[in-house]
């Protein structure tokens, strides 16, 4: 199961690589029930990837700042994922499998 998460989360971080300079963005996959995902962008240059695969899993991802990039894979049920970007720069993966994970994330890069 390892091996089908990480693909996913390596896909988006290199999708980000190709965006325009100045283009927030936001790269979605959802495949189950009740997973949810949300967020914001604030600045610019902000990148979000989620993929989430299984039953109510969450993410949320907030980034302020310009050129953050933001990613969470999923895969199982009731996981919980959380990033918050603040500044310039900053790369943050979360990577869950199982059921019932919990993450946080806090960055701040001036």
């Amino acid at each position: 199961m390892r091996n089908l998460l990480v693909t996913p989360v390596v896909a988006l971080m290199l999708a980000a690589v190709s965006l325009p300079a100045m283009a927030n963005s936001i790269d979605l996959q959802q495949f189950g029930i009740g997973n949810q995902a949300g967020g914001g962008q604030i600045g610019h240059g902000n990148h979000i990837g989620v993929f989430q695969w299984g039953v109510n899993n969450n993410a949320v991802l907030n980034q302020k700042g310009k050129n953050n990039h933001g990613f969470v894979g999923q895969v199982g049920k009731n996981n919980k994922a959380t990033v918050d970007q603040t500044g310039q720069g900053g790369w943050a993966a979360v990577s869950q499998s199982g059921n019932g994970n919990t993450a946080t994330i806090s960055q701040s890069s001036w």
